[in-house]
């Protein structure tokens, strides 16, 4: 049986303060029939198989997306974006169900980045200075169904969620070097 989805999303953009503020927000809901899923032969008893695509079940999914920039001053940019996404699954497909509480895996509840950004007027030629910093974070996501880790691996029970996590990175680089007649690029992140 084929997966279908049905999805429809609403938001609005908007830009003011002489385009200096950027406000994007977005809400979406996806309904799937007949969702489909890989998984290991081993989650099905089917050691044989390495991966296995799955009937699911129906799966609906709904969330909020939202974006913000901000130009204090020129070449000063700040931002950042949040995600929000919950997913329900109902009928699920009776050979995977088995009577356990099965659910959604793989998704994060909440996503999102924020950053600071600033590039420097040309400092000769076309030679600018770029220093960033930024952020990326999630929440936790189950990776194994709630009956995979009791039932058939209670080995992986400290694995059933990935979870929360940041990553924060910074870059300084010397960008549009005239060299030669090509733009180099020197950086350290």
């Amino acid at each position: 049986v084929p997966e279908t989805a049905k999805s429809w999303e609403a938001g609005f953009k908007s830009s003011f303060l002489d385009n200096r503020v950027r406000f994007n927000v977005a809400a979406y809901k996806v309904d799937y029939n007949n969702a489909q899923a890989a998984t290991s032969g081993r989650a099905i008893l089917r050691p044989d198989l390495p991966i296995a695509v799955i009937q699911y079940g129906n799966l609906s999914s709904k969330g909020v997306e939202a974006e913000l920039n901000i130009a204090p001053a020129d070449g000063f940019t700040l931002g950042a974006t949040l995600g929000y996404t919950k997913n329900k699954l109902s009928d699920p497909f009776p050979a995977l169900a088995q009577g356990y509480d099965i659910k959604p895996t793989g998704q994060p509840r909440f996503v999102g980045t924020t950053f600071a950004q600033y590039v420097s007027q040309p400092l000769w030629g076309d030679a600018t200075l770029l220093i960033r910093a930024d952020m990326i974070f999630q929440s936790k996501s189950r990776v194994l169904n709630a009956h995979q880790v009791t039932i058939d691996f209670p080995v992986f029970a400290p694995y059933e969620f990935i979870p929360a996590k940041q990553l924060v990175n910074g870059r300084v680089a010397l960008q549009d070097v005239d060299i030669g007649g090509a733009k180099v690029e020197f950086g350290l992140w």
